[in-house]
């Protein structure tokens, strides 16, 4: 069996639009706790906005690490995140 990635099974805006709905889907579970705090909160909601521009704003060809640095620094950036708000 030939194995191949979401943009090649379907499409780059497709694929894309799947991207952002998962992000929705994330955000919105949230929503479903019975306890929230603005911690959580804001923090989701941060790392929301940053998965969907960085989403939104990848294209067919990207430079060679784009990927590899984004999918690296995206926890360390909620981990960051996390760390500032909860000093305050």
């Amino acid at each position: 069996p030939e194995l191949k990635t979401l943009p090649q099974r379907f499409g780059h805006q497709k694929t894309k639009l799947l991207g952002v709905v998962g992000i929705v889907i994330f955000f919105l579970i949230t929503f479903l706790k019975d306890w929230l705090t603005p911690l959580e909160l804001i923090s989701k909601a941060l790392i929301s906005l940053l998965l969907g521009v960085l989403i939104l704003n990848t294209q067919r060809k990207q430079p060679k690490y784009f990927s590899s640095f984004w999918v690296e620094a995206t926890p360390i950036f909620w981990w960051v995140v996390i760390l500032v708000l909860d000093g305050l």
